[in-house]
């Protein structure tokens, strides 16, 4: 099969056409079209000059007509091959185009950019109340002083699995991650075991996020830079690699000075808010991808997600859903900040899900409670309660966007911050401040910080007590990340 791929505005009647892509994609089986496209955003592959067409020598230049895809065979596990037409895979599922990215790519960036990372793994047979299992790389337990407790619980939902993940990760650069996974539909589990692990690796990788330990300089070089930097010049600069910082040596060669470069997006402020927001992003491209090889339905199965990424006393929070990161302190009982959560029912979160072709629906029940869901318009799906999420890709075309909301703020660490992540199980029946002055009592009646394990212990029993008044036998799987800051 041909993969052909051509620049914007040119041959437009042969190409379909995505103004959010660099690039517009031609190929003959227009079913692939979706795939690639995720692929893309995934950054799975890369763009050379297609050796039967006429083309100038870089892919970036303007006279670039049309570009051969050549998929990274170490990246997305594919053999397909661009130079005859012909395909070929070592995967015995699927043979077609499969734009994820591979196990072993994921475990050779835990071992050379992290000094720990932990996520927990799907095992069959969990009972009520289990504690998911986990696997680490680096470290068989978790950094620091104080190192983060966490508790991943299954729910009472009969033969349904634990649907809850997380993830935690210390980057070589000093920042450290925390994310929490709730997924959704019949294959939510999986969507939330893989973006617990995605999330963290396309963060690393992004060119917004700063991968020096020291990060001497206030800019990065972007992938755009990387790629169509003359080779000589790559060659001077030591063939600079994108998220790296720049030298002053490196600032004074750049033609034109910094605010051109920046411009010509050649490179960038570091900006961890925008590398968390196209982490998620990609995260969702890649899952997209991913479902197609191991032949998951996601077209009603997701998962929210919430992340703490945090450097010194500097904390950046992203939340895509209804998992909640609050963050409070041992010198007060109240809540010091807290991610909004992204319900159908919120003013300007409907207002985008009307806006993109979707609708909010309302039922009102016996009992006076009310539900509110998106539903594309004029239709029975996808009925989500939430109006962010990664995977889902029947809501899409209804305003379900995989987009996080972001914000940063510094704590004092006087007053002994600390973050609690946790999945809907907590907060449905649990409000942030009493969550707060629960773990706080906790801490002061005991004085110490040795007794965290047992706080989030107490923790999960509340909030399992709460279902038990409110639902009865039935039971959400029920996940906290207790972190302490300071």
């Amino acid at each position: 099969m041909r993969w052909l791929a051509c620049r914007c505005g040119i041959d437009e009647e042969a190409c379909h056409v995505d103004d959010e892509l660099d690039r517009i994609v031609h190929v003959s089986d227009t079913v692939q079209v979706p795939q690639i496209k995720s692929a893309w955003a995934a950054g799975s592959f890369t763009i050379t000059p297609s050796p039967d067409v006429d083309a100038v020598a870089s892919p970036m230049e303007d006279a670039m007509k049309y570009f051969a895809i050549e998929f990274d065979k170490a990246s997305t596990g594919s053999g397909i091959s661009t130079s005859d037409g012909d395909t070929s895979s070592d995967n015995s599922k699927d043979d077609s185009f499969e734009g994820f990215v591979a196990t072993s790519r994921l475990e050779e960036t835990w071992a050379s950019k992290t000094d720990c990372h932990m996520h927990g793994i799907m095992t069959e047979g969990q009972s009520f109340t289990a504690e998911r299992e986990f696997v680490s790389f680096g470290s068989t337990k978790l950094l620091g002083e104080r190192p983060p407790v966490v508790a991943c619980q299954k729910g009472n939902k009969g033969y349904a699995p634990n649907q809850d993940n997380y993830s935690i990760t210390y980057f070589k650069n000093g920042y450290t991650l925390a994310c929490v996974f709730d997924g959704h539909g019949h294959f939510g589990h999986n969507v939330a075991t893989r973006t617990a692990q995605t999330v963290p690796y396309f963060l690393i990788h992004n060119a917004f996020f700063a991968t020096d330990v020291d990060a001497p300089s206030r800019y990065v070089w972007t992938q755009r830079a990387v790629e169509t930097m003359p080779s000589e010049m790559a060659t001077q600069l030591g063939s600079p690699r994108a998220g790296r910082s720049l030298t002053d040596a490196e600032l004074g060669m750049l033609p034109g000075g910094a605010q051109r470069a920046i411009g010509r997006g050649m490179i960038s402020s570091p900006d961890p808010e925008v590398a968390l927001i196209e982490a998620f992003e990609q995260a969702h491209a890649d899952v997209v991808a991913f479902a197609l090889k191991e032949e998951w339905d996601i077209t009603g199965s997701g998962t929210t997600g919430v992340a703490a990424l945090w450097k010194g006393d500097k904390v950046w929070t992203a939340n895509c859903g209804d998992s909640r990161c609050v963050t409070c302190a041992l010198g007060k009982k109240t809540v010091v900040h807290a991610t909004r959560d992204h319900k159908a029912d919120s003013p300007t979160e409907k207002q985008r899900i009307e806006a993109s072709g979707g609708e909010v629906r309302s039922r009102t029940f016996d009992d006076g409670f009310v539900t509110h869901r998106v539903y594309v318009k004029g239709e029975k799906y996808p009925g989500l309660a939430m109006t962010r999420s990664i995977g889902d890709d029947s809501a899409k075309s209804a305003g379900v966007i995989a987009t996080p909301e972001t914000e940063s703020f510094e704590v004092d660490f006087t007053k002994k911050p600390f973050l609690l992540l946790a999945t809907d199980g907590v907060w449905d029946f649990l409000n942030s401040e009493v969550v707060a002055h629960q773990l706080v009592n906790r801490f002061r009646n005991n004085r110490k910080w040795d007794c965290c394990t047992e706080a989030v212990e107490a923790l999960q029993d509340l909030a399992r007590d709460r279902w038990d008044e409110e639902e009865g036998d039935y039971c959400d799987d029920i996940t906290s990340v207790l972190v302490p800051l300071w």
